[in-house]
This record gives structure tokens, sequence and C-alpha cells, in this order.
């Protein structure tokens, strides 16, 4: 679904309505809200660049943040942080075949077959 305005909106009421509810103390509850779809249309797209230069973010306030992003957004920024991570931490993935025996022998029934036809060559 390509987002418009018309959601953005949306999504922008239904915050302040869940933000401005007296059962839950301000003081205490930050409400972040995100509309996301698989397209953002132009128009919207403008609007949205507009705000605090942090493309995505429509409202900021108080207690309460909307951000309006597709799905490849999410995707790019997960992998980027997850890239970060890796690089910052040096992880690299090593043959762990001792690890992945104990799983085998607790767990057969949760491995699928082709993991366990694979450990078991590499023995």
């Amino acid at each position: 679904m390509e987002l418009s305005m018309q959601e953005v909106e949306q999504i922008t009421d239904y915050a302040f309505a869940v933000a401005d509810n007296p059962r839950f103390p301000k003081e205490k509850t930050k409400w972040t809200f995100l509309l996301t779809g698989s397209a953002i249309n132009k128009n919207t797209k403008r609007r949205l660049r507009e705000y605090e230069n942090e493309f995505g973010l429509y409202v900021r306030e108080d207690n309460v943040t909307v951000w309006v992003k597709d799905w490849g957004q999410i995707i790019n920024e997960a992998y980027a942080r997850h890239k970060y991570l890796e690089d910052s931490l040096k992880l690299a993935a090593t043959d762990n075949s001792e690890g992945l025996g104990f799983l085998i022998e607790k767990h057969s029934q949760l491995i699928p077959n082709v993991v366990r036809k694979s450990a078991a060559a590499r023995e």
C-alpha cells in the first residue's frame, strides 16, 4: 500500500488521542507510532523531509513521536544497525561443530534433517 497524507494524518490523530488519554500519566509514558507501507507517495515524502531533517519523522512532541517509513527503509536501517554492531564487535561466524553437535544431541526433534546431515558429513 502506498502511504499518503491521509494515512499519516489518521495515525497522527490516533497518536494524539492515545497520548491525551488521562489514563496514561504524561510524565511517565512516551508513545512512538510507526506507520509503514510498501511505498510513500511523492507529496508525502516532501512533507516528511521537511520535519527536523530526519526522514520519516513526522511528529516529535513531549510524549509522542510519529514515524512514517516504507519497508525498504526499515530493512535498510536494520541492516545498517546489524553491520555497525558486527563491525564494532568484530563478530564473525565460524565453524562451531561442537555447539551444533550439542544442539543436535539435545534438540534433534527441532533441527531439520538437512542440518543434521550436513553436520554428520563434517565429522
